[in-house]
Order: C-alpha cells, then structure tokens, then sequence
C-alpha cells in the first residue's frame, strides 16, 4: 500500500547512492577472463538461487501444446527428475511458501492466498539437508507427483504453470560475512590469483524468449 513507501529523503538517497555507482561502473576497466572463487552476497545470492534452483523445480513437464514452437516459452525445470538425489551442500535446506505477506515488515511480491487453478496455496520443503525432496506443481501431474501442491501461477499472456511464490533458503551453519570474505581470500591465494570477485547483483536471462 501507499503508506508502506519509504519517505521522501530515503527515495532521494538510494537514487543518488545508484547513480554514484553507476558512475563508478562506467570509470571501471574491462576486466580480462576470470577463473576464480566468487562470493555472491545480498541481491546476487538471491538471483543466485531463483537461477539455479527455484527456476528448476518450477514446472516439472514441458506443456502440451498444439504449437510446437510454443513450448520453448514454458521449458520443463531441469531438476524435476532427481527427486532424493543431491542438489546441494548438506547444511542447505529450502521451502518454497506463498503464505507469508511480509519478512521483517517488508511485503513479500510471491504472497498469494490462492493460486490460479484455484488451489490454496501452500508451504512446500524442496531440499532438506541438501538433497532434493519435492518439486512444485501445478494441477498437470507427473510421475509419482498426481497432485497440485499450490503453485500454479501465470503472467497476463502466459498459462498457468508450476512456479515459485516466496523461496526461503537457510542453512543448518552459518558463516559470518567477515569470516566469507576471509575465506574468499584464502582461495584466491591458493589458487596464485591477484583478486577474488565479489557479485552483488546478477542479471536474468529470461529462458522463454
């Protein structure tokens, strides 16, 4: 809602924080190739796994359509197959869960009561201690999955498919950011590099196009 915007002043000082970097980044040299251990930390880590996971136990099955060429738009999540197989370190575990509207008093964009098949929507636990438990789905089943889980959702232009809400991804042991950073530079030392990368925000391919 209206009352949720920040004021006036703290609109003023990220636009100017922005605009200090972007200037930063068009002074910056060109980078050469790099082969490297990379940090991901705040919006990158997020985009991190909404690539590499979220996106992948979204839609389970390419759509059936009479427009061969239309299934491009809707590709099936590569992990759909490897339910129980590892996906990720042990100390990770992920639920995807519409129900939430806020985190910290922040509104949360993937909250929804209902999804567009009208079912509720629902908590699902992806991976638990790094290995791949479930999958989201919409009302199309697949193998060993016959039901909707609540995540069925669609653009104006799009069908309702399998899609994440909101992914929250913790971890059994936490690392302090300052002993990451650390670690960062453990490696690029051992591996004879000049500097390690740090990425704070990652772009997104859009895979239908």
């Amino acid at each position: 809602s209206v009352s949720q915007l920040p004021p006036l002043p703290k609109h003023t000082q990220e636009v100017e924080a922005f605009a200090a970097e972007l200037t930063g980044w068009t002074k910056a040299p060109v980078q050469a190739e790099y082969v490297g251990p990379v940090l991901f930390e705040g919006e990158g880590a997020a985009e991190f796994f909404n690539q590499l996971l979220a996106h992948n136990v979204s839609n389970p099955r390419s759509l059936w359509l009479e427009n061969e060429s239309e299934k491009k738009r809707f590709p099936a999540g590569a992990l759909a197959g490897r339910i129980g197989l590892r996906v990720g370190p042990s100390f990770l575990d992920a639920t995807d869960d519409p129900t939430p509207d806020q985190e910290d008093g922040t509104p949360l964009a993937g909250h929804y009561v209902v999804d567009d098949e009208g079912i509720p929507a629902q908590a699902v636990s992806l991976v638990a201690n790094g290995r791949l438990k479930n999958v989201l789905m919409s009302r199309s089943p697949v193998k060993g999955r016959a039901a909707s889980n609540g995540h069925a959702r669609g653009g104006f232009f799009d069908l309702p498919t399998a899609r994440p809400g909101t992914l929250f991804v913790s971890v059994s042991s936490a690392i302090p950011a300052i002993a990451l950073k650390a670690k960062l530079l453990d490696l690029v030392r051992e591996a004879g590099l000049e500097y390690g990368l740090k990425v704070r925000r990652l772009g997104y391919e859009d895979q239908k196009g």
